[in-house]
């Protein structure tokens, strides 16, 4: 057991990342801390953060193109699957009738500064462009949602 120099509570060892210069090497803030600090962090700093990724992936570009090249072909059969799905589902109208384009372009026009317009239920799992599945999320909220589906 050990204690969390941040939230001070008592957890299991599994609980806390490596850290080899430490006597015991392990971190002294647990994982649960460490990943809200990171992000916390990364918020505070995203343009250092945002140019160092763009050197990371222009460093290893070549790298990258190699390794998706060759799990492309080790999985062609689910790259051809999830690309008929992308295509089928981009030429579905996914909107129910009530939702005129004057409707949804008022909804993204009245948008808080510093908001996206979000889908509660992704495009990609199913989910439709109209009213009933939009919703208004920070930028932040938004970008760490992904294409997770909100209650």
């Amino acid at each position: 057991m050990k204690t969390c120099n941040t939230c001070n509570e008592t957890k299991e060892l599994t609980e806390f990342h490596k850290e080899s210069n430490n006597k015991d090497g392990l971190r002294n803030q647990c994982k649960e801390c460490r990943k809200i600090y990171m992000r916390n962090r990364r918020l505070r700093d995203i343009e250092k953060f945002r140019a160092k990724d763009k050197q990371w992936r222009k460093k290893y570009a070549a790298k990258r193109k190699a390794y998706m090249d060759k799990y492309r072909k080790e999985n062609e059969a689910k790259f051809v699957y999830y690309t008929s799905i992308r295509r089928r589902l981009m030429t579905v109208d996914q909107r129910c009738e009530c939702c005129t384009n004057k409707a949804l372009n008022e909804f993204y026009r009245m948008r808080p500064e510093g908001h996206h317009v979000d889908h509660i239920q992704p495009l990609s799992k199913g989910g439709m462009h109209c009213l009933s599945n939009l919703q208004y999320l920070t930028a932040a909220e938004n970008l760490s949602k992904g294409d997770k589906v909100t209650k």
